[in-house]
């Protein structure tokens, strides 16, 4: 939404190379099984760069619900 990265959206099964979004400005987004507004967003994280006091580096998927207004609510749903 705000322009500093776009998510190839994955359509398909198979394997995906996933670089940190720190040097490749690379993610996934999986829409498919999800309400429109919905999807997940898949990035790699690293201890480099901004994330340089990670004690150690893995993949970071997160769960967005552009319908919920504001996102004020915490947790499921």
């Amino acid at each position: 939404m705000i322009g500093w990265a776009e998510a190839e959206v994955i359509t398909e099964d198979g394997f995906y190379l996933l670089q940190p979004l720190e040097i490749a400005n690379s993610l996934y987004k999986i829409e498919k099984g999800y309400p429109k507004g919905e999807y997940l967003l898949i990035e790699s994280k690293q201890a480099i760069k901004w994330d340089q006091d990670l004690d150690q580096g893995g993949v970071v998927i997160y769960h967005v619900d552009e319908n919920v207004p504001r996102q004020t609510t915490s947790g499921y749903p």
